[in-house]
């Protein structure tokens, strides 16, 4: 009994994350047509005001691809997924909100413990597991 109503709750999570994926799917194609909107604003803007439409610009699809990589982790479950979205995340904030040197240095260092952590754990992983495969 305990274990089909665990079951059931496990499948109603999926099928709920599911219908986020899609929400969040549906938002950025929506937010894609704001993206091609602020590249036109970018063209036509007075060049004293570029850097500002540029790093809004930057924001925003950066954002997208956020959105993008969440709805992949909803999706897969992958540890992988995982990382790459803390990247994105981590990389966003550098370019969008790093104001100083500190920023910028703490925002590497970051990165480079992703990038670590994933080259060390994820695909040493996968590696191994594709050699066996190919044993069988």
């Amino acid at each position: 009994m305990k274990e089909k109503l665990s079951q059931k709750l496990y499948k109603f999570a999926h099928l709920l994350e599911l219908v986020l994926a899609v929400f969040i799917a549906i938002g950025v194609i929506i937010g894609l047509i704001d993206l091609v909107k602020n590249l036109m604003d970018f063209y036509t803007v007075d060049s004293i005001i570029s850097y500002d439409v540029f790093k809004h610009l930057l924001s925003y699809a950066l954002l997208l691809v956020i959105a993008v990589e969440f709805i992949l982790m909803l999706l897969t479950h992958s540890i992988k997924v995982i990382g790459e979205l803390a990247i994105f995340v981590i990389a966003r904030k550098m370019l969008i909100y790093g104001n100083n040197m500190l920023d910028m240095l703490l925002g590497a260092l970051a990165l480079a413990i992703m990038f670590g952590t994933l080259r060390l754990t994820v695909y040493n992983f996968e590696k191994k597991e594709e050699t066996k495969e190919e044993a069988k």
